[in-house]
């Protein structure tokens, strides 16, 4: 195994464990829209906001751990390169992302996808 792709293994789980702490966050927004509220975010904004994110956060977060494990994916380089692009549109994962997709386009990591989908 390529350490690209140990590295996008340990990549996954930093990205899920953001995700659930951003739906620990979309909780409390939902818990407490009414002191979160002020002039600029009315109370209901803040409610939405919470509910409307809260289920993303676990589908990322849940996305993201079944990449590590899935098997038999069409392309799965293709489809881990996509995760990747998903981060680097997150700021906080841009010093994580950047250097992974780099790695990502490396002939050896290409071969070990190659070879993982043509198992009988």
């Amino acid at each position: 195994m390529p350490k690209a792709v140990f590295w996008y293994n340990v990549y996954c789980y930093v990205f899920a464990a953001f995700n659930l702490g951003m739906f620990a966050i979309c909780m409390v927004f939902i818990a407490r829209h009414e002191e979160l509220a002020n002039e600029f975010l009315p109370a209901n904004v803040v409610l939405v906001a919470g509910l409307v994110c809260a289920p993303l956060t676990l589908l990322l977060a849940g996305g993201n751990v079944w990449l590590v494990h899935a098997k038999n994916l069409k392309d799965p380089w293709a489809m881990h390169l996509s995760n990747i692009f998903v981060g680097i549109g997150i700021c906080v994962l841009i010093p994580c992302a950047l250097p992974l997709m780099i790695a990502w386009f490396r002939p050896s990591v290409r071969e070990y996808y190659k070879k993982s989908v043509n198992r009988p």
